[in-house]
């Protein structure tokens, strides 16, 4: 059995698109993720030290005011991970 049915195939949900189970996908492997990167960090309840996880991974945290208020955040990935977050 394929892994997401096809339009008509019953194994679909009623009103899944193939867009949205691509989502679907994306967000639970970035969940599963965050909780092992979590779990190694022995941060397992809230407050989670952000700055304090990001060193840990030698991961620079910057603040800044972006120009396009609809960008909360973003990350850069070269040399050194930079994770930029907007404080507008």
């Amino acid at each position: 059995m394929p892994r997401f049915a096809r339009p008509g195939d019953p194994a679909r949900p009623k009103g899944a698109s193939w867009a949205r189970l691509g989502r679907h996908a994306v967000a639970r492997r970035a969940d599963l993720a965050a909780i092992r990167l979590l779990g190694q960090h022995r941060a397992a309840r809230p407050p989670i030290d952000v700055d304090e996880l990001a060193a840990a991974l030698a991961i620079t945290v910057v603040l800044r005011a972006f120009e396009d208020a609809d960008v909360s955040g973003m990350l850069f990935r070269g040399e050194h991970e930079v994770i930029g977050v907007n404080t507008s």
